[in-house]
C-alpha cells in the first residue's frame, strides 16, 4: 500500500576459502515489513541463514561437522526529528535534522558450542543534512 511495504529475499552463497574448514554453503531467507506513521517510518526484519561448512577444523573438533544457524532481527524507527518532537520545529525550520533508533539481535546456534553466540545492539542517531547549493 502507499503506507506499508512487505519484501522478502531468498539467500544462497557458496564461500570458498584456501583453508577448506573456512569454506561453507549458505542458504536462507529474509522477510521485512515497513510502515509509515505520522512520527516516522518503522521497519522490522528477520533473516534466517544456515551455514554448512565443507570440512571439519580438526583443532576445534575432530568428531563434529560444523553447521551454524543464525537468526538476525532488526527493528528500526527513523524520520524527521520534527515528526517525533514537534516542538523542535522552531529550531529545525528547514526539516534537515533526522533521527534513527534501532535494535538488532543476532542469535547463532552451532553444532560446535564454542561458535554459539547471542548479541544485542541498540543505537540512537541524530543527523543533520547540509545543502551546499542554497
Amino acid at each position: 500500500t502507499d503506507k506499508m511495504q512487505i519484501s522478502s529475499k531468498v539467500i544462497y552463497s557458496d564461500v570458498q576459502h584456501a583453508k577448506r574448514f573456512d569454506s561453507y554453503e549458505s542458504k536462507g531467507a529474509n522477510l521485512s515489513i515497513s510502515r509509515i506513521f505520522s512520527f516516522g517510518t518503522f521497519t522490522a526484519s528477520a533473516t534466517h541463514i544456515t551455514n554448512v561448512f565443507d570440512t571439519r577444523k580438526k583443532t576445534v573438533s575432530s568428531l563434529r561437522d560444523r553447521e551454524d544457524t543464525s537468526l538476525v532481527t532488526n527493528f528500526i524507527l527513523r524520520g524527521d526529528i520534527n515528526q517525533l518532537l514537534p516542538f523542535l520545529k522552531k529550531i529545525n525550520k528547514d526539516n534537515n535534522i533526522y533521527y534513527t533508533m534501532s535494535l538488532r539481535e543476532s542469535n547463532v546456534n552451532s553444532t560446535i558450542s564454542s561458535y554459539e553466540i547471542k548479541r544485542s545492539f541498540g543505537t540512537i542517531g541524530i543527523s543533520k543534512r547540509i545543502n551546499f547549493n542554497d
